[in-house]
This record gives C-alpha cells, structure tokens and sequence, in this order.
C-alpha cells in the first residue's frame, strides 16, 4: 500500500511536467529551427516573439495566468510550457545555425531537398545531441515550477498527491516531525538531478559513437 502511494506521489509531478517539457521541446524546436533555417525576416521575427517571453519573469507569468485560468494543473502546464519556450528555441536555434552551412547540409539543399524532409533528414540528426541534453534541462524547469505553483497552491489542490503539496501541508509541523517537508524536498531534487544527469550520458554517449 506504501509503495503504490509513493508511486502516485511521483506520476502526479512527473506526468505534468512531462506533458510541460514535450510541449516545450516541440515548439522549440520548431521555432529554433525555422529561425535558424531562415535567418531573415522570418527568423527576426520569430526571435523577437522569443525575446518579448523573456521579459516576463516566471513568477509573474504563472501569477498572472492562475489570476486569468484560476489555479490548477491546466495553468502551471501552460505556464511551464511557455517559460521554457524562448530558451528551447534559442537553443536549438543556435544549433541548427552551427549544421545549416555543413558541406554535407549545403551538398543535400543544392539537391533540391527541402521542407520537413529537408530537416528530419538533414537537420535533426544533427542537433540530436543537444536536443537530448536540453530535454533534460527542460524537465527540471518543469519540475521545479510546478512543484514551486503546487506548494503556492497555484496549481493541484489538496487531497492530491504531490510532493510541493506534502512541503506546504507539512509545514505546521516542520518542528515536530521535519521529515514529512525534507523527504519529498529531497525526492523533487533527486528527481529533477537524475534526470539531468540521464540525459548528460545520453548526448555523450551519442557524440562518442
């Protein structure tokens, strides 16, 4: 019985912020990439919609957005999914500049290809060491925000079982028994370290082969 609950404890945050990072690693790359791809005006564009994200800071994204959609897991996914997007796309815009002028890259659009061929084939296969490092890092913010909405209170409700949930009900009696606020404190940062650190030796293992 334990054991399920402390399996329900981690497929509540895991789950939202999984859902967060493959919506924020999508767009990103898909906005990274068209920037790079298309440095012009289209690329300026789409970099200034980035930077026009980056001037609002992740608190007062997700406060404002718990004021407008009210508190709950729609919000903070939404609020976590837009934060970690201009970095993503920044990321991979980068990364895609540094493949897109590749003789390999440049021999295949003198061929004629283009379109989303072009990139699955020529562009993506490329940058798959920095996209797997990076959903890395996606996730941690993704964790991290929306264990820091649900201890605010901004995102999943109680009787729900989640780890930012047990930090703020058990503050009363952090004195009495710290264990109940330490123990899914150090669960969120095992977990949000882990998976860093998972998809580190990934992208390595892929540039040594």
């Amino acid at each position: 019985m334990r054991r399920l609950a402390a399996l329900a404890l981690s497929l509540t945050l895991i789950s939202l912020a999984v859902l967060a990072s493959v919506a924020g690693t999508i767009v990103g790359v898909s906005a990274g990439v068209l920037a790079g791809l298309r440095p012009g005006r289209t690329g300026q564009v789409i970099m200034r919609a980035v930077d026009l994200l980056l001037a609002f800071p992740a608190i007062v994204l997700l406060l404002v957005l718990a004021t407008g959609l009210g508190p709950g897991p729609t919000t903070v996914v939404i609020a976590a999914f837009i934060i970690q997007l201009p970095g993503a796309a920044r990321v991979y815009r980068a990364a895609t500049l540094e493949v897109a002028n590749l003789p390999y890259v440049e021999s295949a659009r003198l061929r004629g290809e283009h379109g989303l061929a072009f990139v699955v084939r020529e562009i993506l296969p490329n940058i798959a060491r920095t996209l797997a490092a990076d959903t890395g890092n996606r996730f941690t913010v993704s964790v991290l925000l929306i264990a820091s909405a649900n201890f605010l209170g901004l995102g999943l409700q109680p009787p729900a079982a989640d780890w930012g949930l047990m930090i703020s009900e058990n503050r009363p009696g952090l004195y009495q028994q710290p264990l109940g606020v330490i123990v899914p404190a150090v669960l969120i940062a095992i977990l949000a370290i882990s998976v860093n650190m998972v998809a580190d030796s990934l992208a390595r293992r892929d540039e040594s082969l």
